[in-house]
């Protein structure tokens, strides 16, 4: 995302990620025969394509929407899993480590060579 991303509310970053989803997977997702399932934790999102009032942005990513034959389902969060564990990328969010009291990495280390 880009820093003027970062700003936008949960509504449009949920439709932004199906947005860069279907430019990403674009050859695959135009002229399919079967409808594309789109699965979202966020509930609003299933009356996006009848919406009456859109924003500016809105209005140009139904627009690029409007190319695909998708319908977007509310699936809760606690059902989702398996996909939310494949959109967690290790290298941006780190593994968490304790630092609380203990041997540090030379005391581990002369203990270790001492034995």
């Amino acid at each position: 995302m880009i820093s003027a991303e970062l700003n936008y509310d949960i509504y449009d970053k949920e439709l932004l990620a199906i947005v860069d989803c279907f430019k990403q997977w674009r050859a695959y997702c135009e002229g399919s025969r079967h409808q594309i399932q789109v699965y979202s934790d966020h509930n609003n999102l299933q009356y996006f394509s009848t919406t009456k009032q859109l924003t500016a942005r809105q209005a140009r990513w139904a627009e690029l929407l409007s190319g695909y034959d998708f319908v977007i389902n509310y699936r809760p969060g606690r059902l989702g899993a398996k996909p939310d564990g494949l959109t967690r990328r290790s290298d941006v969010y780190p593994k968490r480590s304790f630092k609380g009291p203990g041997l540090s990495r030379e005391g581990k280390d002369s203990y270790l060579q001492n034995d």
